[in-house]
C-alpha cells in the first residue's frame, strides 16, 4: 500500500472510510513511521480544536463587514492582457453588430461596411475640428490670463514704489493673514459640511 494521501488520512481519523479500508490503513501505519508520525500530529492537532472554545459571530458582524466595504472600495489593477482581451472582445461585438445590422436592412456587408466608415470618418473630423477650435479658444484665453497677471504685477510694481517698505511690509503680512484665515474658514466651512452629511 502506498502512504497516506491528506484526504484519506482525515478520512481515518474521522472514521469516514469502510472497516476493510481501515485495516488496510493499519497495517499500512504499523510498517510506515512517517504515515504514523503524520496520523498523531494530526489526531493530536484534531483533539487540541476540539478542546478550543466555541466562538461566537458577533450579529452585527456582517453588516460592520460590508460597511467598511462600502466606505473603502478597492482598485483591482488590470492587466495589459485583459486590456487587450476587452478591446478585442468589443471590436467583434462591434462587427457583429454590423453584420446583423447589413442583414436586417437587406444590404451587401461590404456596401454597407464602407458607407458606416465614410460616416464614421466625417464625424471624426468634424470632431478634429471642433477639438482644434476648443484648442484655439483654450489658448487664447490663457493668453488673455497672462497679459491680466501681467499687468496686474506691473500695477502691483507702481504701487510698492509708490508706498515706504515699511507700508509694503505691513500690507505684505496683512495679504498674507487674509488669505490664512479665508483657508481657514473655507476649510472649516468644507468639514462642516462633511460632518453635517455624515
Amino acid at each position: 500500500m502506498s502512504c497516506l494521501s491528506l484526504e484519506r488520512l482525515y478520512a481515518y481519523l474521522e472514521g469516514e472510510i469502510s472497516s476493510a479500508e481501515s485495516r488496510d490503513i493499519v497495517g499500512h501505519l504499523a510498517a510506515c513511521p512517517i504515515c504514523r508520525d503524520a496520523v498523531e500530529e494530526r489526531r493530536r492537532m484534531l483533539q487540541a480544536i476540539e478542546t478550543l472554545p466555541g466562538f461566537e459571530v458577533p450579529p452585527d458582524f456582517a453588516k460592520g463587514v460590508m460597511d467598511r466595504i462600502s466606505v473603502a472600495p478597492a482598485r483591482a489593477k488590470v492587466s495589459f492582457v485583459r486590456w487587450l482581451a476587452a478591446g478585442v472582445a468589443g471590436f467583434l461585438a462591434f462587427v457583429a453588430v454590423l453584420s446583423v445590422i447589413a442583414l436586417v436592412t437587406g444590404q451587401n456587408f461590404f456596401q454597407f461596411f464602407i458607407r458606416f466608415n465614410r460616416g464614421f470618418w466625417s464625424y471624426v473630423q468634424e470632431g478634429a475640428l471642433v477639438l482644434a477650435k476648443f484648442a484655439k479658444l483654450v489658448f487664447l484665453f490663457l493668453k488673455v490670463v497672462q497679459q491680466f497677471l501681467g499687468e496686474i504685477l506691473e500695477g502691483l510694481g507702481v504701487f510698492a514704489s509708490l508706498i515706504s517698505s515699511e507700508a509694503q511690509v505691513i500690507f505684505i503680512c496683512a495679504s498674507f493673514l487674509l488669505i490664512l484665515a479665508g483657508g481657514f474658514l473655507w476649510r472649516r466651512k468644507f468639514l462642516v459640511e462633511k460632518n453635517h452629511e455624515n
